[in-house]
């Protein structure tokens, strides 16, 4: 399986969209939309997007 934990993303759409991070757990998986994970944004924030919301740079 893809490890995710620990690559960077760049967030593609919403509200933090042009927002890049690393990803610090896969919490879940959605049908339709794939993995969920737990995302820290260089603004400090974090919070949970699925696969759909972001890209692995």
């Amino acid at each position: 399986m893809f490890e995710l934990v620990g690559r960077r993303v760049k967030i593609v759409k919403g509200k933090y969209k042009g927002e890049t991070g690393t990803i610090v757990e896969e919490t879940g998986y959605t049908e339709g939309y794939g993995v969920v994970c737990k995302i820290r944004l260089d603004n400090g924030h974090t919070g949970e997007w699925s696969a759909d919301f972001f890209e692995v740079l």
